[in-house]
C-alpha cells in the first residue's frame, strides 16, 4: 500500500500496522519518539510503501533529506535500520570527522549533485531519533566528493530503501571518540 506522509495543515499518516521493533509500544511508542528537528518534518510530503520487511520511502522535491528519514521513522515506529538510496540533491552539507579534534570539519555544496551513493543507519540516543548518513556525490563534471550528510534537500527525486531491524539500535555517547556510537551487546 502506498501513502502519502506528510506533516501540519494535511492528513497524518497512521503509524504501521505492526511496528519493526521488540516489545510491546508502552511509554516508548512512536508518539514518544523525538526527532529533534520538529519544523522540518513539519512540511514533509513523502510517498512510502511498506513491504513486509521493508519500507521505501520517496522524498520530495524541495524536501529535507535527513527530516524526511526521521519523519519516516517516526510515522513507521523504526527504532533500529539501515538505509540506501539513490537521487538528486542540492545545498548539501557534508562532513568529515575530523577524530584528533573530536569535530566534524564541514563543507558546503551549493547547487545540484547526483548521489551515487547514499547509505546509513537509524538508531535512537535516549529517544531522539538519529539518521546517520553517508553520501557520495558527482557534481556535472562527474568530480566525485563525500562524507558524513548533515543536510540538503531534493530538486527533483530521492529514492530511499528502510531495512528495519526487529531490535532498536541505540547510540551512547563515547568519550575517547566523542561520537555517540552504536551501544552494542552480546
Amino acid at each position: 500500500m502506498t501513502r502519502s506522509v506528510q506533516g501540519a495543515g494535511r492528513p497524518a499518516l497512521a503509524p504501521a500496522e505492526e511496528p519493526w521493533h521488540a516489545g510491546p509500544l508502552g511509554e516508548s511508542d512512536a508518539s514518544d519518539l523525538s526527532d529533534a528537528s520538529g519544523r522540518e518534518t513539519e512540511e514533509a510530503s513523502m510517498r512510502a510503501q511498506k513491504f513486509k520487511d521493508h519500507l521505501v520511502i520517496r522524498i520530495e522535491k524541495d524536501e529535507e533529506i535527513i527530516a524526511a528519514l526521521k519523519l519516516a521513522a517516526k510515522n513507521y515506529r523504526i527504532r533500529g535500520a539501515f538505509f540506501f538510496g539513490l537521487g538528486v540533491g542540492q545545498n548539501l552539507v557534508l562532513g568529515y570527522y575530523d577524530a584528533p579534534k573530536k569535530t566534524y570539519v564541514k563543507k558546503a555544496f551549493e547547487g545540484e549533485y547526483e548521489f551515487t551513493s547514499l547509505c546509513g543507519n537509524i538508531a535512537l540516543l535516549k529517544k531522539e531519533i538519529i539518521v546517520h548518513c553517508h553520501v557520495t556525490i558527482t557534481d556535472y563534471q562527474f568530480h566525485a566528493y563525500g562524507g558524513h550528510l548533515f543536510q540538503g534537500t531534493v530538486p527533483a527525486t530521492c529514492e530511499i530503501m528502510i531495512f528495519p531491524l526487529k531490535k532498536a539500535l541505540n547510540r551512547k555517547k563515547d568519550p575517547a571518540t566523542g561520537l555517540a556510537l552504536l551501544d552494542l551487546i552480546d
